[in-house]
């Protein structure tokens, strides 16, 4: 949990930060009036703790002398050097984090590649399974052609154009006789004619019967589909296959 805390403790490392707590203390190292009141033209460079004040040198010669003190310099100068610490830390845990980048990044693109190769094998166990329905759709679809058995029925339609075609051309030289001056050819085309309609007579025109076919869909079982595609195990960090969770 973060607590906050003034500036005087937050830079609380060096010994030397440790002030009395007054005011004229934090004025003193953050405070931006630094010159003298006394010596105006003179810096208090110096902080007398036994009267918590902020002093110049000529205040410490000639009223602070024999007193603890301590200089604005030193402070700064212990700050520089936990600042570079610090910042030599920060170096190194900046080396660290990259370091632990790198191996994500290694670790990401491991399991890009696991997850592109997984991926075709599906994709090519699907088309497989696919493939051999469809070898199965086509057996089904020959038996069905050979249960109803069209040839029959072309044979007949074949048979009775054939006559068509025949009698049309018996009514055309009909026609062409009938304007015939002479007996012989009308006898002979009447005879044709009569011939032809007695054979049509005879004829049956009976409704050829063929094997009826139904089809029914099956019931699509997702779970047997899913284990005729595979399984996923999954695997934990110490690459041990986990069985019972097992997903399809």
């Amino acid at each position: 949990m973060t607590t906050r805390t003034t500036r005087s403790a937050e830079l609380c490392e060096p010994d030397i930060l440790q002030g009395d707590g007054c005011q004229s203390w934090d004025e003193f190292l953050y405070g931006t009036s630094q010159l003298c009141s006394q010596h105006k033209d003179v810096m208090k460079d110096y902080y007398c703790k036994q009267c918590s004040l902020a002093i110049c040198p000529r205040c410490f010669i000639a009223d602070h002398n024999g007193h603890t003190n301590v200089s604005r310099e030193d402070i700064l100068q212990k700050l520089k050097h936990n600042l570079d610490m610090l910042n030599h830390d920060l170096k190194q845990e900046i080396m660290k984090l990259e370091t632990y980048c790198g191996l994500l990044d290694e670790k990401l693109s491991h399991a890009d590649g696991v997850v592109n190769e997984i991926s075709d094998r599906i994709n090519q166990q699907v088309h497989t399974i696919c493939q051999k329905v469809k070898v199965q759709g086509d057996k089904m679809k020959a038996r069905m052609l050979d249960i109803v058995d069209k040839s029959k029925l072309n044979k007949l339609i074949e048979e009775n154009s054939s006559i068509i075609e025949d009698l049309k051309s018996t009514v055309n030289g009909n026609n062409l006789a009938t304007e015939d001056k002479y007996i012989a050819p009308v006898l002979e085309q009447t005879k044709k004619s009569r011939k032809q309609k007695e054979k049509c007579s005879s004829r049956k025109l009976d409704m050829l019967c063929l094997n009826g076919v139904l089809f029914k869909e099956g019931k699509i079982d997702t779970g047997m589909i899913s284990e005729q595609i595979g399984r996923l195990d999954i695997i934990d960090s110490g690459d041990a296959v986990v069985n019972t969770d097992s997903i399809y």
